[in-house]
């Protein structure tokens, strides 16, 4: 409503009016309403989008990661078949080794227990590894001290029964000290008996000396 006044102060007092339409800003408009209606669609998918591709990156890379583990455990697999196969094998030499070694140790025995003359083998540490019954009768030595443990018992009476103690003792000292000597001689016992003693050390295919016969 607008009211005025004349030259003469007088005012009108009907008035006079009018309509002033002021256009809307933008942001007040339908087409921001729908364009940030648009906008957040394609945030939403441009979202969605983005969790379907990190969904995909993990799927993948849990893909390769399984594919890593089966392929190192048909691997350990194959190493532990073939480490079966090896074992087998490697036990199966060992039988026919164990086998083997023990139809040598049989025919050794057979051997030495068939032969006339008096054998007995001494380790390098002078402990009696074999001898025979032959072994037994010609020094007279009782059973108790055959199969005893100490075998220094032995050896005395063996030394007692010798013409000279002293010389005896004397060359097996040598014969321990010189691994690759070789001695034969007549050994007299106190009884008038000769014997005829051959002694020669034990030495494998690789040189290495295990004792003496």
């Amino acid at each position: 409503l607008v009211q005025g006044c004349n030259a003469d102060g007088v005012w009108n007092s009907a008035g006079d009016s009018f309509e002033v339409e002021l256009p809307p800003a933008f942001h007040q408009t339908g087409w921001f309403f729908a364009l940030c209606g648009l906008l957040g669609l394609c945030g939403l998918s441009v979202f969605y989008h983005w969790l379907l591709r990190r969904a995909e990156i993990k799927e993948r890379r849990l893909k390769e990661s399984n594919d890593l583990l089966e392929s190192k455990v048909r691997q350990r697999t194959t190493e532990l078949a073939m480490a079966n196969l090896a074992l087998a094998e490697e036990i199966k030499a060992s039988k026919r080794a164990e086998e083997e070694l023990l139809w040598k140790t049989a025919f050794f025995e057979a051997l030495v227990e068939s032969s006339l003359d008096g054998i007995m083998v001494v380790g390098n540490e002078r402990k009696r590894i074999v001898q025979n019954q032959q072994m037994l009768d010609l020094w007279q030595i009782p059973r108790q001290l055959a199969e005893g443990k100490d075998e220094s018992e032995q050896f005395r009476h063996i030394v007692n029964l010798t013409k000279n103690p002293e010389k005896f003792v004397a060359k097996v000292n040598e014969l321990y000290a010189n691994p690759n000597a070789t001695d034969r001689r007549e050994i007299e016992l106190k009884n008038g008996t000769v014997l005829d003693r051959y002694s020669s050390s034990v030495i494998g295919k690789d040189g290495r000396y295990y004792g003496r016969i």
